[in-house]
């Protein structure tokens, strides 16, 4: 279910208290949050179209697997 190319859009000011319970305090206008967890969440805050709204990327474990990723080189 977790494709690339599936983006979902979101406010930030609508679930900007979700977001930040989640991802790490970035001083950018929208957040990137998995959508197989706020799927549910994202279609009761927003409203049907997803084109008006801003993108939000299918996994945050991207920057997970960045630090892990950095962790085994040093080893």
């Amino acid at each position: 279910m977790n494709r690339t190319e599936s983006y979902y859009r979101v406010p930030v000011s609508i679930s900007y208290k979700q977001l930040r319970k989640i991802i790490t305090n970035r001083a950018e206008s929208y957040y990137r949050v998995p959508v197989s967890i706020f799927h549910k969440q994202l279609r009761k805050a927003i409203t049907n179209r997803a084109e008006s709204l801003c993108c939000i990327v299918v996994s945050i474990q991207r920057i997970l697997s960045m630090k892990t990723a950095t962790n085994r080189m040093k080893l």
